[in-house]
């Protein structure tokens, strides 16, 4: 049996040290080694300590690749960008020459004015749901404790019998058992997308194809960029024993797989060595946007059968994890201290998975529909209630 499977990665043991040039991660190895035998001689225990050279941090500085100096070019391309079409706006005084088509793309990327549209505080228009916001912002917080949490318990330095215990408080259930928030978000995402596509049907301004269009760009500039920082400068922003671990090898995955992230797809190809591991969900999302207008279009367009398509979709997006887990005999959720095995295989093969985690959003189509009809269709009320 595999060494993970019998003791999971977040148990180890782990320390670094601080040792002359001269020393190579062998000779470190070979020392601590000799040092955790004789210290665990007593016990009849056998012990071993194993040096990553890649973890080792040294004073000597790596010239720049060609990769990051054509990020940096990026950068600067877009940091001059802003600073011209803020100088721009700022020196303009005709307001409605600058909304002119000419006027607008000089001045998309105003620092000013995107400041000001940023923190603006919008009056809630007729047909929106505000109410979401809320949710937003609390699912949020949520998700960012959930990573914080997942990092932490990862740390070298964290009492794992103390986060072996936390897993018995019902209490603390909440900040442990925290992957379903993601949940949340996908049932917004598809009511959202339900009750805007159902309105521009009723007006006659929904394109199947411009709709696909205007989200892929949209969302994949400003992506890119990211990504392309990631990929590239972010491992010079710090050091360390643990910055191997948490940051450059995740970044070595965007080298050969990148073209993943573009095409929204690098939740299902690859998906145990994504770039930018977050970012399944953004592929996710995009998958079920796709799939959404199949859905809400027979809904409005033929509502019994519609119906029956929605009612069909949600009972096979609810049987297959359940058949996928229970055929596999897997774990049904991420659970901390399991082996490390199990985890990978749920991540890849559930979690990551749009077919495994549709749910959420189909009944979010479902409220969609749901509210759209109750703020279109109009309550007739007879004399006995009117009395």
């Amino acid at each position: 049996m595999p060494v993970p499977d019998l003791l999971p990665s977040m148990a180890l043991i782990q320390f670094a040290s601080c040792i002359p040039s001269s020393c190579t991660p062998e000779d470190v190895q070979v020392t601590l080694t000799d040092a955790m035998q004789w210290a665990v001689k007593p016990t009849g225990m056998r012990a071993s300590v194993q040096v990553y050279p890649e973890s080792c941090t040294t004073l000597k500085s790596n010239p720049f690749t060609k990769g990051e100096v054509a990020m940096i070019l990026v950068i600067v391309i877009l940091l001059l960008l802003v600073f011209f079409s803020s100088a721009y706006d700022i020196a303009e005084l005709n307001y409605a020459e600058s909304e002119s088509p000419i006027g607008k793309a000089l001045v998309a990327f105003s620092l000013p004015r995107n400041w000001e549209r940023l923190f603006k505080e919008d009056v809630v228009q007729p047909g929106v749901i505000g109410s979401l916001d809320g949710i937003r912002v609390f699912s949020t917080l949520w998700v960012v404790m959930t990573h914080k949490i997942l990092y932490y318990a990862q740390e070298p330095w964290i009492n794992k019998l103390q986060l072996v215990d936390a897993l018995a408080s019902l209490i603390k259930m909440p900040l442990i058992n925290t992957l379903l928030n993601v949940d949340t978000f996908l049932l917004i995402s598809g009511l959202l997308k339900a009750y805007h596509y159902l309105r521009d049907l009723e007006n006659k301004r929904f394109n199947f194809i411009s709709c696909y269009t205007r989200r892929y760009l949209r969302l994949t500039p400003a992506y890119m960029v990211v990504l392309g920082f990631y990929a590239t400068l972010l491992v010079r922003l710090s050091s360390g024993p643990g910055w191997n671990k948490f940051v450059e090898q995740p970044t070595d995955a965007c080298k050969t797989n990148w073209f993943y992230n573009l095409i929204y797809l690098n939740n299902y190809l690859d998906n145990g060595n994504q770039c930018m591991v977050q970012t399944w969900y953004l592929a996710m999302d995009f998958q079920l946007c796709l799939l959404a207008p199949l859905i809400v279009y027979p809904l409005w367009r033929w509502p019994n059968v519609g119906k029956f398509i929605f009612i069909s979709v949600t009972l096979l997006s609810v049987s297959i994890p359940f058949i996928t887990i229970y055929c596999a005999r897997a774990v049904p959720s991420y659970v901390l201290g399991a082996s490390d095995s199990s985890i990978q295989w749920y991540m890849q093969n559930i979690y990551f998975i749009t077919h495994q985690r549709a749910s959420p959003y189909i009944i979010g189509l479902a409220l969609g529909y749901i509210f759209y009809r109750m703020n279109t269709t109009k309550v007739k009320l007879t004399k006995a209630i009117k009395a």
